[in-house]
């Protein structure tokens, strides 16, 4: 059936505004921030592909090419599980870089200066992950089917495009350098199932949220902190009622110690962690009798209270947000709230 990228629009909620068609399903989608009418989608045959929406055609600028081509535009052998563009400052050329990953096990990082060329950032090498028991790499006996690791989410530290986090299919995140793909920097155990996402506080480069199918969402500091393991979660989040997969985490633009999940029970959580630590604030059902849609993703607007989720459904809803913390902190308050939510719980 090939796949969509709809455009919408509140004021007209039944129609999108405009439809890209791809030939295969779309399973990442990210918008340029230095110019906005770029965006980038990674699709589930592993292309790799950007649109130029000031241009009416359906077909993308750039693409990825074969991944039997010779040439270095070769696209990833597996889904595209997410791609970003990484502000690099504007002192730096190109100012922005696109990056993606993969469950092939590879990190690429794409130029576009001739074409859509590709140069391998990291090969996932797989670590053994003692938290999965007999699953782990520990418990093989007759060698590993698949040397590299899948990877699933990716992020760069907002103030610090030069490290970035990866979440895998082990249960493992990865702080990586973009200069070398010899080894990780460091390696975060905690987890007992796939990583789905992984989220980098935008207040404070240290922290960072992780969600998995292991039912829980951790919170991480790149810090080292006296009397704390430097490899292992800070804090866990788990509502007492949840039995499913976490899929998708997002931090609060304005607020540096709230965040919202999206789970495969169908319910879309709000946590502030100065106002409740150890439960959400709001917990959003789906409506009704209706039979019960995974929610695959969740997003907040950047600049009104308001709160979008995606289904596995194909179904879009937005959803308003009252007496949330809306205040304006300056960033040296933001990280300070942050900074005490995580003292206090340790």
């Amino acid at each position: 059936q090939g796949g969509l990228v709809l455009f919408w629009s509140l004021k007209n909620p039944t129609y999108p505004e405009r439809v890209l068609r791809t030939r295969h399903g779309v399973t990442a989608l990210h918008f340029s921030s230095v110019h906005p009418n770029m965006v980038a989608a990674g699709s589930h045959d592993g292309s790799g592909m950007i649109w130029d929406l000031r241009r009416e055609s359906d077909q993308p600028v750039l693409r990825s090419g074969s991944s039997t081509s010779q040439q270095n535009d070769q696209k990833h052998t597996d889904i595209v599980w997410e791609t970003r563009w990484v502000d690099q400052g504007p002192d730096k050329q190109p100012p922005e870089l696109l990056v993606s990953v993969s469950s092939d096990g590879n990190v690429l990082q794409w130029s576009m200066k001739k074409g859509l060329e590709q140069q391998l950032l990291m090969p996932l090498k797989r670590l053994p992950n003692k938290q999965l028991g007999s699953n782990s790499v520990y418990g093989h006996k007759e060698g590993i089917v698949f040397r590299k690791s899948s990877g699933f989410c990716i992020d760069f530290p907002r103030h610090d495009p030069s490290t970035y986090m990866v979440g895998t299919e082990d249960g493992l995140v990865h702080r990586c350098s973009t200069s070398y793909n010899e080894q990780y920097l460091e390696t975060y155990y905690g987890h007992s199932g796939p990583v789905y996402r992984v989220r980098c506080n935008p207040f404070a480069s240290h922290a960072f949220l992780t969600c998995s199918a292991d039912w829980t969402i951790r919170l991480w500091t790149t810090k080292p902190v006296p009397g704390h393991q430097p490899d292992s979660p800070l804090l866990t989040f788990q509502s007492t009622d949840l039995n499913d997969a976490v899929n998708d985490v997002i931090w609060a633009p304005q607020n540096s110690t709230s965040f919202a999940a999206a789970m495969d029970d169908g319910r879309v959580e709000l946590w502030d962690l100065s106002e409740k630590p150890l439960d959400p604030i709001v917990v959003h059902y789906p409506m009704g009798q209706e039979k019960v849609r995974r929610r695959t993703c969740v997003r907040f607007s950047p600049n009104s209270p308001v709160l979008v989720a995606g289904d596995d459904k194909g179904c879009v809803v937005v959803m308003r947000m009252y007496n949330t913390n809306q205040s304006y902190y300056s960033d040296q308050e933001q990280q300070e709230r942050l900074n005490a939510v995580m003292v206090k719980r340790r």
